[in-house]
């Protein structure tokens, strides 16, 4: 049992690492940090390759808890920002924000030369990186109380006001982005990036089976 746990907490922090390989990579890339473009490009692919394995390997070698928590983790991420992205176009259509954001990564993954396939590529890796972030989340909170997810989801939105100038910066453009003033675009942001918060925490603490090997003293009645 002892030995499970300390596998189960390796494996958690190598599955925390990788997650956040993706989206390093495009702000690496974005600050000019990262030069060489088609290393960005294979980030999410090798990202989903480790998930793959540590999921057979978890899998094979029955430490269930990890497993559910990646799989929980991975389809709630997708499930808040699917959530996240509805708000995200309401508040467009009401004339608070025309979110450009997904083209704007993909821009930075493909280049200018592949203009039409920016925001495929995109949206691609704005799902990716919001399931990823729910992966992260259950790994590292369990059965948290879902309040926690806002927590979470108010953090991740802090962290995206801090490097969206690096991301503008680096693709070299604002025309995507409607003008808007800087309070309208942070209310409804947040406000987006709550209920992506919310969602996660609902689901993860409704499906994940057991607690996180991470201390946590956020558990609901327990």
């Amino acid at each position: 049992m002892e030995d499970d746990k300390r596998r189960e907490a390796v494996l958690t922090v190598l599955l925390a690492l990788f997650s956040v390989l993706p989206i390093l990579a495009v702000l690496l890339t974005a600050a000019g940090a990262l030069a060489n473009r088609q290393l960005v490009k294979l980030s999410l692919p090798f990202t989903l390759l480790v998930y793959i394995a540590i999921g057979i390997y978890a899998f094979r070698s029955r430490l269930q808890p990890l497993t559910n928590k990646l799989c929980v983790g991975f389809g709630a991420g997708l499930a808040g920002t699917l959530a996240l992205s509805i708000i995200w176009g309401l508040g467009g259509i009401k004339g608070f924000v025309s979110m450009a954001m997904p083209s704007f990564l993909g821009k930075l993954v493909v280049g200018y030369e592949a203009a039409s396939m920016a925001a495929i590529v995109g949206y691609l890796y704005h799902y990716a990186n919001g399931a990823a972030f729910g992966v992260v989340y259950a790994l590292l909170f369990g059965k948290a109380r879902w309040i926690v997810g806002l927590g979470y989801g108010a953090l991740i939105w802090a962290l995206m006001i801090v490097t969206l100038p690096m991301l503008v910066m680096g693709i070299g453009i604002v025309g995507g982005l409607k003008a808007i003033s800087v309070s309208d675009f942070a209310v409804i942001s947040l406000f987006a990036h709550l209920i992506y918060g919310a969602v996660l925490g609902l689901l993860v603490e409704r499906f994940v089976t057991e607690k996180s090997v991470v201390p946590v003293i956020l558990y609901g009645g327990e």
